[in-house]
């Protein structure tokens, strides 16, 4: 058993409290100060369980999420099936995926860059979001920075 088989179970009851509506507006905030044209596809990497996904994609975007967990890629599926909302959920490692499509933009929220533990594995996710972007396409991320998380609290 994968340590994503039983995490994907309790992910969505961890974080039940996380405003994804209002992370979501923020970046769609960054989405229209920093495009030069009006963003439509967005790659959401490492979806996990597609909260994020499924928040754009109400909102009129075309979603594609990709995640490593299968477990959670099919809690995915079923919360956009439940909800209405068409989410295209891949599995693949984002250091290494290769969808042959461009996207408007990239996302990858959640502090999925700070999993990235060395330099040669963050260099490669940055590369595989570069490979999916368009032409001056964005991608936007976060990380959590070890101090300021135990200073300020989640």
């Amino acid at each position: 058993m994968s340590i994503f088989q039983s995490y994907a179970h309790y992910y969505d009851v961890l974080y039940s409290e996380k405003d994804y509506a209002a992370e979501c507006d923020f970046l769609e905030s960054i989405l229209g100060k920093y495009s030069d044209k009006a963003t439509k596809t967005i790659l959401d990497l490492g979806c996990g369980t597609g909260d994020h996904a499924l928040t754009l994609g109400a909102r009129g975007y075309e979603i594609t999420g990709v995640d490593m967990s299968s477990e959670m890629l099919e809690i995915g599926r079923r919360k956009a099936e439940k909800k209405g909302v068409d989410i295209q959920f891949y599995e693949g490692d984002i250091r290494e995926i290769a969808l042959n499509q461009k996207f408007d933009a990239a996302i990858s929220m959640f502090a999925v860059m700070s999993h990235q533990v060395t330099n040669k594995d963050l260099i490669s996710a940055f590369k595989a979001a570069s490979r999916h972007l368009k032409r001056n396409g964005l991608f936007i991320f976060d990380i959590w920075f070890g101090p300021a998380v135990l200073r300020q609290k989640p």
